[in-house]
């Protein structure tokens, strides 16, 4: 099940491991919480296309992005969200970044 998120996003990484296996994670921010077991804004991780850092700039994070998530099924039997593209939140006209393919996904990034 794919879904549309909107998110501060904070930052990603990516890396490669012994064998030659790929990870990546983007990092957002939620928003403030004031609950008995949740105080302030907290940070979250979530896995993404390895691709996806190629779209993000440096100098435009932290950001207010849509992120299009699939649900999986993570360790444990709990849900997890795997993000495939981000896209800039448009203001105003809506004109800026259009959407491109992410390297090895089918999937869309952002391109500036």
């Amino acid at each position: 099940m794919e879904n549309i998120i909107k998110a501060k996003v904070l930052g990603a990484r990516r890396g490669k491991m012994d064998g030659g296996v790929k990870y990546a994670s983007i990092y957002i921010i939620e928003d403030v919480m004031n609950e008995d077991d949740k105080k302030g804004a907290l940070p979250m991780k979530m896995n993404c296309e390895y691709g996806l850092l190629d779209h993000l700039d440096a100098e435009h994070l932290p950001a207010e992005m849509e992120l299009q998530v699939k649900l999986d099924m993570g360790a444990g039997g709990k849900a997890a969200m795997y993000v495939q593209a981000v896209r800039p939140v448009e203001k105003g006209n809506g004109a800026g970044a259009r959407t491109t393919s992410a390297p090895g996904s089918n999937k869309t990034g952002t391109e500036k």
